[in-house]
């Protein structure tokens, strides 16, 4: 068996145990963390695993662990930030577990988990009344009348989804998930979409016919191709998915099909690629390095380097697409060297670095991203117009929209606002990014680090370092760049949750003012212009 496999069961077999046992609350719920991530690991290796685990009956996973398992595909699939998602698996895991205890027992579990703000478990454990439908198709229909809900938020509209299909495993998840589109709230249905190229109709280990000949489909490789044994010739081979047809006829045992996955690794050797792409955030793409490394080169090639940056479309078209509505004459641009041109050398590195670190910083889904995008957008767009208002500042628009959004990146990384539904109170020092949350790392540090790993030069950093202090305390060489970006954030802050400033920030804001030889006027021009920016999300 599948090492995994052999730990996830393992895992499974001592959470049982524990949960059966109130008192262990905290140790059951480490557990179920640990299961967790070990189910994240699993389908980041191969996501078909884990539909084998829920598809294929005699697998030796419990139900519990089958609806994580589903959990975990679904949450892999949406692209869900795997703390977010860790949370959102263990917590499904423990409230179908649960749904078979006493009142009393859950009351316990619920207890603990207020008391540890594990906002996701609470939330699941709302539900054990769906998880303990007794039949599948009873369980089924009583979880599609909750699924439009309006009391559901967010997160339990997606337990309940999982639900609604483990309980229609008969079916497949293909036809379960036809089932249940009509039901799905219109935000929810538009993420289906992903659903369709993958896993589409076909399940692992279920027999498909190509020309009406009938094969076992042991490995999806990507979207477009498949692997199949054909038992007549007793050999694997590579074919499109466009090409076959699934077949319902009974599958192979979850235990056979594990061998011949296993064979199979080994006689045709390939990469799986089935989730949506995603790239580390703490590192600077490499495609991107060479053009900055081109850009800050003394005997740059323009024309080698236009030619790199058109083969990367999305900084192509970023570039084309923003100097077409920043020339005066409004002319649509549609050659990168003119775009180059338009700004110059240093903007044009600056505007792309913005616009592939924005692309990190927003791809993987958690409560409060929209809120994290709202002061990371908000903050660079103040800094910008602050650059252009200013006549202390040598900096260019663009260098001060990417010095903001690097201050403010750290809110997309931090584990704490990873599970948390309400937004941190803004209190202390509203221009020091360190304030957002308690953190063994300061917050700025951790901008100065993401600096350094995307070669950002010197000076950047230490405006930065110094944009968490008051403006007196600054050197005198970087005092105006500081005072900009943490006017920016204190601006931003306030305008998005408006409350009387305290005597500090107010200290603060004077001093960058005039450091910045701006006034009020300045900054009500700045707030009009940027009013269709001035909300707050709402995350439910």
């Amino acid at each position: 068996m599948n090492p995994v496999i052999e730990e996830l069961a393992a895992k499974d077999k001592a959470i049982t145990q524990a949960l059966s046992q109130p008192n262990n609350a905290l140790k059951s719920t480490k557990l179920c963390l640990d299961l967790a991530n070990i189910l994240i690991r699993c389908g980041k290796e191969n996501s078909d695993i884990l539909l084998g685990l829920v598809y294929l009956n005699d697998s030796d996973m419990s139900s519990p662990a089958r609806s994580a398992s589903l959990m975990t595909f679904v949450g892999l699939q949406q692209q869900f930030n795997d703390h977010y998602l860790q949370h959102l698996i263990a917590a499904t895991y423990a409230a179908s577990h649960l749904a078979n205890q006493s009142a009393d027992s859950l009351l316990m579990y619920v207890k603990v988990w207020r008391e540890k703000q594990l906002v996701l478990f609470v939330e699941a454990a709302q539900l054990t009344r769906i998880y303990g439908a007794k039949s599948a198709l009873h369980g089924a229909k009583s979880a599609l009348r909750y699924l439009n809900n309006p009391a559901l938020n967010f997160n339990q509209r997606w337990m309940v989804l999982v639900l609604c299909l483990l309980q229609a495993t008969s079916l497949g998840f293909y036809p379960a998930l036809k089932m249940v589109f009509p039901h799905l709230p219109y935000e929810l249905q538009g993420a289906m979409q992903g659903f369709l190229r993958y896993p589409g109709p076909f399940l692992p280990a279920m027999t498909v016919t190509e020309k009406d000949k009938p094969f076992i489909l042991i490995q999806r490789i990507n979207v477009q191709n498949g692997l199949i044994w054909d038992k007549d010739k007793h050999r694997y081979r590579e074919v499109l998915m466009a090409n076959l047809s699934p077949v319902n006829a009974p599958k192979l045992a979850f235990n056979d099909w594990q061998k011949r996955l296993d064979n199979a690794t080994q006689q045709h050797p390939h990469t799986v690629k089935l989730l949506p792409v995603s790239y580390p955030i703490s590192r600077l793409p490499s495609d991107l390095k060479h053009i900055i490394n081109q850009l800050q080169d003394d005997n740059i090639h323009l024309n080698t380097l236009v030619k790199n940056i058109a083969n990367t479309p999305l900084l192509a078209n970023y570039l084309k697409e923003t100097a077409s509505t920043d020339n005066r004459m409004q002319l649509p641009v549609r050659d990168v060297k003119q775009a180059i041109l338009t700004y110059g050398l240093t903007r044009v590195a600056d505007m792309l670095v913005l616009r592939t670190l924005t692309d990190r910083l927003q791809q993987k889904y958690f409560p409060l991203l929209p809120y994290c995008v709202r002061i990371n957008t908000l903050c660079s767009s103040i800094a910008s117009q602050l650059a252009v208002m200013s006549p202390a500042t040598q900096l260019a628009p663009q260098s001060a929209a990417l010095l903001a959004s690097f201050y403010t990146s750290p809110l997309f990384t931090l584990p704490a606002l990873k599970v948390r539904k309400r937004w941190p109170k803004s209190q202390g020092l509203l221009f020091s990014v360190d304030s957002f949350v308690t953190s063994k790392k300061p917050l700025h540090e951790m901008a100065i680090a993401l600096l350094k790993q995307w070669q950002q030069p010197a000076r950047y950093q230490s405006i930065v370092a110094h944009s968490v202090h008051f403006i007196d305390t600054v050197p005198h060489a970087l005092r105006a760049e500081s005072a900009l970006i943490g006017l920016s954030l204190l601006l931003a802050r306030h305008w998005l949750t408006p409350n009387q400033l305290t005597t500090d920030n107010h200290v603060f804001l004077v001093q960058a003012q005039a450091q910045l030889s701006i006034n009020n006027q300045h900054i009500e021009q700045i707030k009009d212009h940027l009013d269709g920016q001035l909300f707050s999300p709402l995350t439910y």
